[in-house]
């Protein structure tokens, strides 16, 4: 092909392609909003993170809310006497962020059921908090209904929680710390990346093309 045409066509392409503005917009402003959507989600998290969070607790079954440990972020309020409904009108009035409901123990399955309620989503912190604190009362009670001597320290023993540390081995033979966690982290990031790089620069060559 004559060099002159292949002149005139990249020349053709930069002045209908690269000086549109939408070239431009998408070529510096895509990366930054990639960068904007990975880190939003973790910049809402950490706002929204639990600071002296008030919840009212009803707990029908009796064994929950000795379990109900408050915090710096979290301060627990039985509430067993009130009627529900009434609690769930007078958030605001009552200063409450969040509403637990325990229901009745099932003396046959030895378990409970949990709602919570409260005039924002819940964070995943106290959700968890809530769930870890039902489970352990639930499973002192079924460890205290076996009545076995010495139970739940037995119980205690025979759990395990053994971390493994791992090392990348240098051409020299040097073990260096390593974290498998940080790497794929790392490289779905990077995937992420890409990907998105493709398909806005081959949507771009497919639309010159056409």
């Amino acid at each position: 092909m004559d060099l002159h045409i292949i002149n005139v066509i990249i020349g053709r392409e930069y002045m209908t392609r690269v000086k549109k503005k939408s070239f431009l917009l998408t070529t510096f402003l895509a990366p930054i909003f990639l960068a904007a959507v990975m880190i939003l989600p973790t910049v809402i998290m950490l706002m929204a993170e639990d600071k002296g969070k008030e919840v009212a607790v009803v707990d029908e079954s009796g064994i929950v809310l000795p379990y109900m440990e408050s915090n710096e972020a979290v301060t627990y309020r039985d509430c067993s006497t009130e009627n529900p409904d009434s609690l769930k009108a007078s958030f605001k009035e009552l200063g409450l962020d969040a509403l637990v409901l325990v229901s009745p123990l099932d003396s046959v399955l030895k378990t409970v059921t949990v709602s919570a309620y409260s005039t924002k989503p819940m964070s995943v912190d106290m959700k968890e908090s809530i769930r870890s604190n039902v489970n352990k009362a639930v499973e002192e009670y079924r460890l205290a209904s076996y009545d076995i001597d010495g139970l739940k320290q037995i119980m205690e023993d025979v759990q395990a929680d053994i971390p493994v540390s791992t090392y990348t081995l240098e051409d020299d033979g040097e073990a260096k710390i390593s974290s498998s966690e940080v790497y794929m982290f790392v490289s779905l990031i990077l995937s992420v990346i890409i990907y998105m790089f493709i398909a806005m620069f081959s949507g771009m060559v497919m639309q010159s093309v056409i």
